[in-house]
């Protein structure tokens, strides 16, 4: 138990003299309480109490560094769980890093292949000796700039192209967003053509508005004047009646001034039945009216 501690070796060699001790004591207080005459025996009695004294006080001490040697030992044990905890952490962060530095290495590794599949697109496109070796340096050089010539050449005509390609795009955009403009001021023209024919429309119904409110006022005064002039009629011809009545069976009448006021009665409400009629035309004529002016207005 106490094999890699200091201490342990210590408590076993006091141990060992702790058992000899005892050993001893054992042996004298024999020979001490075989015979007890004289006063060498008696010292010999003493030294036996004092050795026992002094056995107790190492079996004291014995179990005191046991129990430091204890304390020690449940110590090293948290020490070394806590170690060990911490360890499992590491481990697990130690994972948690591998998996990505793997993905990481995935990735960077179809990158670099994704590259390497643009590079032999690229090297396909250029001269056969574009890149090439060559134990003749003069050769090499004269290779090389060639295909730097053609390499050129190649890329001023991509240039040129997408160049020409640009223009038109432009062209055509800048003719598209006249068109554009164009459309969008054409139907702003139009909506304030109907803003101004809806203002117009309105001042017409605005118009016709005054307008039905003052044939409203008309038609309110002649109905006025057409019930005066019914109550006028009627009042004439209940006189008229009852002169007809004194004329056919009643006495005849004296003299002709009564014959020229009923021929003035009669022409009279002649005269009121033509008013009449015209007012029925002017009603139906404003009520007609009025029905297009609704229609306008829905």
């Amino acid at each position: 138990m106490f094999y890699n501690s200091p201490e342990g070796s210590h408590s076993d060699s006091l141990v060992d003299l702790i058992v000899h001790q005892k050993g001893a004591t054992a042996s004298i207080c024999e020979k001490g309480t075989a015979g007890l005459t004289s006063l060498s025996d008696m010292v010999k009695v003493n030294k036996c109490n004092t050795s026992m004294r002094s056995a107790m006080l190492t079996h004291k001490l014995m179990n005191e560094l046991q129990a430091e040697a204890m304390k020690s030992f449940v110590t090293t044990m948290k020490s070394q769980q806590e170690r060990r905890k911490h360890l499992d952490q590491q481990t697990q962060e130690f994972e948690a890093r591998r998996s990505t530095f793997r993905q990481i290495i995935i990735e960077n590794m179809n990158k670099i292949n994704r590259q390497y599949e643009i590079f032999k697109a690229m090297r396909s496109k250029y001269a056969q000796y574009y890149i090439s070796k060559s134990h003749d340096p003069l050769r090499s050089l004269m290779l090389r700039y060639q295909s730097l010539i053609d390499a050129r050449k190649h890329l001023l005509k991509e240039w040129e192209e997408k160049q020409i390609r640009l223009e038109e795009e432009l062209l055509q955009s800048t003719t598209a967003s006249r068109n554009q403009k164009q459309v969008v001021i054409e139907k702003v023209a139009n909506v304030h053509d109907v803003l101004d024919e809806a203002d117009g429309l309105r001042d017409r119904i605005h118009h016709f508005d005054k307008t039905i409110d003052r044939e409203k006022t008309c038609i309110t005064l002649q109905l006025n004047e057409f019930n005066l002039m019914s109550r006028s009629i009627r009042n004439i011809t209940a006189k008229c009646v009852n002169m007809l009545k004194d004329l056919e069976y009643h006495q005849p009448l004296p003299a002709p001034p009564e014959k020229t006021r009923l021929c003035d009665c009669l022409q009279l409400i002649e005269f009121l039945y033509t008013i009449v009629e015209g007012i029925k035309k002017e009603l139906i004529a404003s009520e007609s009216v009025n029905k297009k002016v609704r229609r306008t207005k829905n």
